[in-house]
């Protein structure tokens, strides 16, 4: 499992530091060039203190944009709605080969 690639692969954007409970949480993020895009890519939320993949708290697929091309930095955002959060969680993109 390769969890996330070259470290500037891929960065995650105006992430909020609060979420209000039921509410839809928005993540952006950018995949640089470097990024090798899998159709299993997945972005998981995870407690703070997570050491296995198997530990998310709840997770959505990371679709292909539609104006991807390989070797080319695109920008995404991917939705998890109505999450209770009781504690300090991170997000986390997952990508398996």
């Amino acid at each position: 499992m390769d969890a996330l690639g070259p470290p500037a692969a891929v960065q995650f954007r105006n992430v909020g530091q609060f979420y209000f409970p039921q509410t839809r949480v928005e993540c952006h993020l950018s995949l640089g060039p470097d990024h090798r895009w899998s159709s299993r890519d997945w972005i998981g939320i995870f407690k703070v203190g997570w050491t296995s993949t198997k530990e998310y708290y709840t997770y959505t697929w990371v679709n292909v944009p539609e104006n991807y091309s390989a070797g080319s930095t695109v920008d995404c955002c991917a939705l998890f709605h109505g999450q209770i959060l009781k504690t300090k969680y991170f997000l986390c993109i997952v990508h398996l080969l």
